[in-house]
């Protein structure tokens, strides 16, 4: 996974924590990570012209001029982005209701406390020290406004190099939050990785796809599951060699995701060639050896966007009604062969490896 994708894949994760680190902004990076559909100019009134000036003041700490409209994408409802004149700063804002969302803007390192930085190497020393990090002088920075309060109220720096990535988290004053270093990808040579982890991926591997991992040529530490106890995204291996590529959660050694991508564009693509309740035969038991995955009491959909099997529990929470859990999406070839098999939190939305594939 590149760098790129891993930065998507942490705002998504960071979003669906929101009560824990705060909201981020997914859309912004999502408009960046997929392919760009018509952009749609947005009319602002004055009113809402001299909010976005007021705001814009307060994440720039400086007057600075706006472009006369705002920006969105076709098909996109309910956000939209005005930049500043300069390019430097963007505000996204909701153009029915006037809700201001995400300040961005790209700093210089100096703007990022000595203490802050330090924070910053130091976990990454951490999550992997057989590595040497330096961080350029440019940083990207996004700020949550809370509109109600009318101000900005937390921070996200995300230091992007070639080849590591980490975000840091800092909450507003008077917040119980603490800072946090959750969102991460570093990039290791291959043949520094343990043998343990490379001889785990194999045996995964062959379980799924009665397929020889021979090698593995690419490694890459990214934040992975999350410990609610600890407040602390759970690292894992993304390993890839040979056609396939496998996520290993490293605390429990488990896959989270498996992908023979060599069969990805050989998936059926309709529920018609193996209906569900066939798919779910063929399934269960490599979910549950592969993943450790127990879907036998799943209720099993397909899933006609993304062409895939969708195996889920449906529950009633007491506060919100009916919610539907996600716990594994699979695809499957003509032959009945295991093309993927999806856990973890990617069972929510898709994997993003198959989707990329998908869309090409």
């Amino acid at each position: 996974m590149n760098i790129k994708k891993a930065i998507l894949a942490s705002l998504i994760v960071s979003s669906m924590l929101v009560t824990v680190v705060g909201p981020v902004p997914v859309e912004a990076a999502a408009a960046q990570e997929q392919k760009q559909p018509e952009k749609m100019k947005v009319q602002i009134d004055k009113k809402m012209a001299d909010k976005l000036k007021k705001a814009m003041k307060e994440l720039a700490e400086k007057e600075i001029k706006l472009q006369d409209a705002g920006e969105t994408y076709k098909g996109l409802v309910g956000s939209a982005t005005v930049r500043s004149v300069d390019g430097k700063y963007s505000i996204s804002f909701n153009p029915k209701t006037g809700v201001i969302g995400n300040g961005f803007s790209k700093i210089s390192i100096d703007e990022v406390s000595k203490e802050d930085r330090n924070k910053v190497l130091k976990r990454l020393k951490e999550l992997y020290p057989n590595k040497t990090y330096v961080l350029s002088n440019e940083v990207e920075m996004s700020r949550r406004y809370d509109d109600k309060q009318g101000k900005f109220v937390d921070t996200n720096y995300f230091f992007t190099e070639e080849d590591f990535y980490i975000s840091l988290y800092k909450p507003g004053a008077g917040s119980d939050a603490k800072d946090q270093l959750n969102g991460f990808s570093i990039k290791v040579d291959a043949k520094e990785l343990d043998p343990k982890w490379t001889k785990a991926a194999a045996e995964l591997v062959k379980t799924a796809f009665n397929h020889e991992l021979k090698e593995v040529t690419e490694a890459t530490l990214r934040h992975g599951n999350f410990d609610y106890e600890k407040v602390l995204a759970i690292p894992m291996w993304i390993l890839q060699g040979d056609g396939v590529y496998v996520e290993i959660d490293t605390k429990s050694g488990k896959a989270i995701e498996v992908i023979h991508k060599s069969r990805l564009k050989e998936k059926v693509t309709t529920d018609k060639e193996i209906t569900a309740k066939v798919a779910k035969e063929v399934i269960a038991p490599l979910a549950q050896k592969v993943l450790g995955v127990d879907i036998s009491g799943c209720e099993v959909e397909w899933d006609n966007r993304l062409k895939e099997y969708r195996f889920h529990n449906d529950y009633t929470d007491k506060k919100d009604g009916k919610v539907v859990t996600t716990k594994l999406r699979a695809a499957l070839d003509a032959d009945k062969n295991v093309v993927y098999l999806v856990g973890g939190t990617n069972a929510i939305h898709g994997s993003m490896e198959t989707m990329e594939t998908m869309e090409k």
